[in-house]
Protein backbone atom coordinates (compact mmCIF):
# COMPACT_ATOMS: atom_id res chain seq x y z
CA UNK A 1 0.00 0.00 0.00
CA UNK A 2 3.03 2.28 0.88
CA UNK A 3 4.29 1.91 -2.70
CA UNK A 4 0.63 2.51 -4.59
CA UNK A 5 0.86 5.63 -2.40
CA UNK A 6 4.50 6.52 -3.14
CA UNK A 7 3.37 6.02 -6.74
CA UNK A 8 0.69 8.14 -7.06
CA UNK A 9 2.78 10.57 -5.13
CA UNK A 10 5.23 10.55 -7.84
CA UNK A 11 2.54 10.56 -10.71
CA UNK A 12 1.38 14.28 -9.50
CA UNK A 13 4.56 15.43 -9.00
CA UNK A 14 5.31 14.57 -12.22
CA UNK A 15 2.02 15.85 -13.62
CA UNK A 16 2.70 19.38 -11.94
CA UNK A 17 5.92 19.67 -12.81
CA UNK A 18 5.07 19.18 -16.40
CA UNK A 19 2.08 21.44 -16.18
CA UNK A 20 4.31 23.97 -15.17
CA UNK A 21 7.20 24.14 -17.56
CA UNK A 22 4.40 24.45 -19.77
CA UNK A 23 2.84 27.16 -18.13
CA UNK A 24 6.50 29.04 -18.17
CA UNK A 25 7.18 28.31 -21.52
CA UNK A 26 3.83 29.95 -22.28
CA UNK A 27 4.73 33.01 -20.41
CA UNK A 28 7.95 33.62 -21.97
CA UNK A 29 6.59 33.33 -25.64
CA UNK A 30 3.81 36.06 -24.06
CA UNK A 31 6.54 38.50 -22.72
CA UNK A 32 8.17 38.20 -26.16
CA UNK A 33 5.09 39.25 -27.81
CA UNK A 34 4.47 41.91 -25.42
CA UNK A 35 7.97 43.59 -26.20
CA UNK A 36 7.33 43.27 -29.67
CA UNK A 37 4.10 44.85 -29.38
CA UNK A 38 5.68 47.75 -27.74
CA UNK A 39 8.54 48.29 -30.14
CA UNK A 40 6.62 48.30 -32.92
CA UNK A 41 3.88 51.01 -30.70
CA UNK A 42 7.12 52.90 -30.38
CA UNK A 43 8.43 53.47 -33.63
CA UNK A 44 5.20 54.17 -34.99
CA UNK A 45 4.89 56.78 -32.10
CA UNK A 46 8.22 58.08 -32.33
CA UNK A 47 9.53 57.67 -36.16
CA UNK A 48 6.05 59.60 -37.83
CA UNK A 49 6.91 59.86 -41.60
CA UNK A 50 6.10 63.21 -43.05
CA UNK A 51 2.69 63.98 -44.11
CA UNK A 52 1.71 63.72 -47.52
CA UNK A 53 -0.57 66.24 -49.07
CA UNK A 54 -2.78 65.86 -52.59
CA UNK A 55 -5.16 68.58 -54.31
CA UNK A 56 -8.31 67.38 -56.23
CA UNK A 57 -8.70 68.62 -59.66
CA UNK A 58 -12.28 69.12 -60.91
CA UNK A 59 -12.31 65.24 -62.68
CA UNK A 60 -11.55 63.29 -59.79
CA UNK A 61 -7.66 63.20 -59.95
CA UNK A 62 -5.06 63.97 -57.94
CA UNK A 63 -1.48 65.35 -58.10
CA UNK A 64 1.47 65.60 -55.19
CA UNK A 65 1.37 68.90 -53.99
CA UNK A 66 5.07 70.12 -53.36
CA UNK A 67 6.80 71.94 -50.26
CA UNK A 68 7.24 75.36 -51.02
CA UNK A 69 11.37 74.47 -50.04
CA UNK A 70 11.36 72.52 -53.04
CA UNK A 71 11.35 74.25 -56.90
CA UNK A 72 8.52 73.76 -58.33
CA UNK A 73 9.73 73.42 -62.02
CA UNK A 74 13.58 71.23 -62.84
CA UNK A 75 15.99 72.95 -65.32
CA UNK A 76 14.62 71.61 -68.27
CA UNK A 77 10.75 72.94 -67.77
CA UNK A 78 11.83 76.30 -66.48
CA UNK A 79 14.34 76.80 -69.87
CA UNK A 80 10.65 75.69 -71.79
CA UNK A 81 9.07 78.47 -69.48
CA UNK A 82 11.34 80.88 -70.22
CA UNK A 83 11.38 80.36 -74.14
Amino acid sequence: MYNRALANYRNILIFYRHNYKVVITIMYVLLFIAIAELGVIGYFVFIKPPPQYYAVHNDGSLSAIKPLTQPNFDSGALSQWEK
